[in-house]
């Protein structure tokens, strides 16, 4: 194989490698509370300090910071902290600090399960996803959304060592398609709520890092060639 086509489908493994683990881990970061297995292990297995595999934007290096400041200090005890923190942004009681459904930043009118909703949802059937709760959770959670970048990113991936050059295409495509129509729309707003509000530095820094995400995603997604 020529040197620098070696080179250039080296680069596109790796960058739909990083997709998947960025989006991976969003999606374990919002889906729920997190868990005390899930804090020990982020300590133990030391992902933020080398293994990350988006720090080029200031946006994400502010955000790793954060989150290793955050679990240098942690102990047990401010579990509960932590598991407050998440509540008080995405769940409730009362009106949420951050909303963590696309609907909410794209209606006019705010409306949950509305045409934000039903788009996303007839994109995740197109490549035959649905979401476990549907019709009691909006398919445009940023959780899921993220699973769904995930998804095709691994499919990407799969299509990719088989050499099947034209699926590999068009799930790129895909991952495009969605991040213009959708990710790319709102959930930099998101994330901004999230560092406004969040009471840890684990949920500042989050905020952080997925907003580094979403900028790189879109910059590494226009620049892999089909």
């Amino acid at each position: 194989m020529d040197k620098l086509l070696k080179e250039t489908c080296e680069k596109v493994y790796q960058e739909l490698l990083n997709i998947t683990i960025t989006h991976s881990f969003m999606n374990k970061l919002f889906v729920e509370a997190p868990s005390k297995d899930f804090i020990e292990s982020l300590k133990t297995t030391h992902i933020m300090d080398s293994d990350w595999p988006m720090c080029e934007s200031i946006e994400s290096v502010t955000g790793l910071g954060l989150v290793k400041k955050y679990l240098t200090s942690y102990t047990e005890s401010s579990f509960s902290e932590l598991t407050d923190n998440y509540n008080v942004l995405f769940i409730g009681p009362g009106s949420l600090l951050a909303p963590p459904w696309e609907s909410v930043y794209t209606e006019t009118d705010r409306t949950l399960f509305g045409k934000s909703t039903l788009d996303v949802r007839e994109m995740y059937r197109k490549n035959g996803l649905q979401i476990n709760k549907l019709h009691k959770e909006p398919d445009d959670h940023i959780a899921y959304e993220c699973a769904y970048m995930n998804f095709l990113s691994l499919k990407a991936l799969e299509a990719f060592e088989k050499e099947d050059r034209e699926t590999c295409c068009a799930l790129i495509e895909d991952m495009r398609l969605f991040y213009g129509l959708h990710m790319a729309r709102w959930v930099s707003e998101f994330a901004d709520k999230v560092i406004e509000n969040s009471r840890t530095d684990f949920y500042k820094g989050g905020g952080w890092m997925l907003k580094g995400m979403i900028k790189e995603t879109s910059a590494l997604l226009n620049n892999i060639e089909n």
